[in-house]
């Protein structure tokens, strides 16, 4: 989902919090036309620079000369300010002060990718969403963070070890999955030599990668496959060139001839024109088009394709479709990709389809044998693609990735790592340790300080009750997994409110978060509510006066039990509350911060 919106929304919020209160602001000055700039890219730069305005015109820090191209050189500009202002002593009141984590670690959260050391399958690499990059030595039963908090990010996924080399590691940053819930990177295509002590950026300009490739005949040829393209690099990332435009969500080295590669050129959100597979066949140079027999380019959503082990001339294709019958299809080749059949249906025969958060299709063993980590679950099928089930045993949904070592397999989740010792029959959470819960908000406890209470991404609500060992528990606002806000009533410290993702349910406990009602569980339309994690307001005059955002706008005057609808603007798809506020002098006055950076 788009996230265009998010920086203007600071800017704004930044600007309000900074200044005192003054006569609403001159209207700013045109800002020159840049190439494709439409009517919002200058409205959004016109917002921009009457921000940085206000900066110049306070301390004088932001060169005039920048707002012509006020994202760019607001990105250089915000570098190299704060990077001076760390160097000043007593800038900051928290200089000084040291911060102690405290988890949770008995708890994980979402995790992009897993790779097994092709050596040692004892050892697993993780990169997580949000919380940097780990190793086991120990098949998952223990933890070790790399690179702390000093790589350049610390959304790390598409990992990839040499295959003849494991002390080689690549690692693309960023999320490529496309949600509310997903970060660019920025810290490119990142690669270590010494098992993790050390790490390089490597010069890619990518802010997401969905596939990071070692070639098995030459540690030299890397292949990685980004937000825009697919690149190559024959000196083992020294030098990167794009070799294919788009966005390509896997591709896949044939097993039988190490120069042929099959890319999949697709979409994780809107569908495009020129999706399809593509074809290399010396190794990445080249790319011409592959296949017939598959659905109309511009109804492709995610796909993945895999590659059975020599000498099967067998490929699968899992594509999500975006119109048609076949909503999402596994496909079949007999004859190296050359024509295509379906093979599998979407609710048919077990088959779950892929999701737009989905990642890849493996065969690992033979043709008989695929696992798909289709977003959602953990698919296996043991009779070549006819017949699917998930897999039992103890694993979080929503599957990012998989990796094999043997019968080993690995899974990446929203819950951290599973592990398989039996080729899949059975899996188990190998999560302790694992701190990359990804909280979308926090409340301190009223009636025992020591306790916490963090609404997080499909973990339900995240509790700290001050046990010993800092174990956290789950706490289970009804509804979905996800929780966005939560609020504490502080003239009643048992009282708590939360609401669940894109406000289908408000969660009511009066017993501090231990037992839960559902207080408006008749939800929203499906296309109405645009804000995955929406925030609460609370009176600071009367506690029992609180309000959500959306489309609309809802109030409750009994502290969460029952809500009222407001209409303040036209309910359209492209504009949502992100941000409410009752004033502090009369609660009366409410305040509304909207998606399109309006008030």
């Amino acid at each position: 989902m788009n996230r265009s919106w998010v920086l203007p929304i600071l800017f704004a919020a930044a600007a309000c919090a900074s200044l005192p209160s003054a006569a609403p602001p001159a209207r700013p000055r045109p800002v020159p036309d840049r190439l494709g700039a439409d009517t919002d890219d200058r409205a959004r730069l016109q917002r921009e620079e009457w921000f940085l305005a206000r900066r110049q015109e306070a301390d004088g820090t932001v060169p005039l000369d920048a707002f012509g191209r006020a994202v760019t050189n607001w990105r250089a500009w915000a570098s190299g300010h704060h990077a001076k202002a760390d160097t000043k002593a007593g800038s900051s009141p928290f200089d000084g002060r040291s911060w102690q984590e405290i988890g949770p670690r008995n708890i994980a959260g979402r995790v992009l990718s897993v790779a097994f050391d092709p050596t040692h399958p004892d050892v697993l690499w993780a990169g997580s969403a949000g919380g940097g990059l780990y190793r086991s030595s120990d098949f998952g039963q223990s933890w070790q963070q790399m690179g702390g908090d000093h790589l350049p990010s610390l959304w790390i996924g598409a990992l990839a070890v040499d295959p003849k080399n494991s002390q080689i590691v690549y690692m693309g940053t960023g999320d490529p999955n496309t949600n509310l819930h997903s970060f660019g990177g920025f810290g490119g295509l990142l690669k270590t030599t010494d098992g993790g002590l050390t790490f390089q950026k490597l010069p890619l300009a990518e802010a997401a990668f969905f596939r990071t490739l070692v070639s098995a005949a030459d540690s030299q040829l890397v292949l990685t496959a980004g937000k825009t393209g697919l690149y190559r690099s024959a000196d083992a990332g020294d030098h990167f060139t794009k070799v294919v435009t788009g966005e390509i969500t896997d591709f896949a080295q044939d097993p039988k001839n190490p120069a042929r590669l099959v890319a999949v050129r697709a979409t994780t959100y809107l569908s495009h024109a020129d999706s399809g597979l593509l074809e290399s066949l010396d190794a990445g140079l080249t790319w011409h088009p592959l296949g017939t027999g598959l659905p109309d380019a511009a109804n492709w959503g995610r796909g993945a394709i895999a590659f059975p082990p020599a000498p099967s001339t067998v490929m699968y294709l899992a594509l999500a479709l975006t119109a048609g019958p076949l909503r999402s299809t596994l496909f079949r080749s007999t004859d190296n990709g050359r024509t295509w059949v379906p093979w599998a249906t979407d609710r048919q025969n077990g088959y779950a389809g892929m999701t737009s958060y989905g990642a890849h299709l493996y065969a690992p063993l033979d043709e008989s044998l695929l696992v798909q980590a289709n977003g959602f679950s953990i698919l296996i099928s043991r009779n070549g693609g006819l017949n699917w089930a998930q897999s039992l045993g103890d694993w979080h949904v929503d599957t990012h990735g998989v990796a094999f070592a043997g019968d080993r397999m690995a899974l990446a989740t929203d819950g951290g790592v599973a592990v398989s010792a039996d080729g899949g029959a059975t899996f188990e959470r190998r999560d302790q340790g694992f701190p990359t819960v990804q909280f979308y908000s926090c409340a301190i406890g009223l009636a025992n300080p020591t306790s916490l209470f963090g609404g997080t991404q499909d973990n339900w609500m995240n509790v700290y009750r001050g046990a010993s060992g800092g174990a956290w528990e789950l706490s289970y606002p009804p509804n979905v997994g996800d929780v966005g806000a939560v609020s504490i009533n502080p003239a009643n410290p048992q009282e708590v409110v939360a609401v669940t993702a894109y406000a289908f349910d408000v969660g009511y406990s009066i017993d501090e978060g231990r037992t839960w009602t559902a207080t408006r569980n008749h939800g929203f339309p499906g296309d109405e509510f645009s804000t995955w994690a929406p925030r609460l307001a609370r009176s600071p005059l009367h506690s029992n006066q609180i309000a959500i955002g959306a489309h609309r706008l809802e109030t409750s005057a009994d502290g969460g039990q029952t809500w009222r609808p407001i209409v303040i603007r036209p309910i359209v798809p492209e504009l949502a509350i992100v941000d409410a506020a009752y004033s502090p002098a009369d609660d009366r006055e409410i305040w509304t911060l909207w998606s399109d950076g309006k008030v």
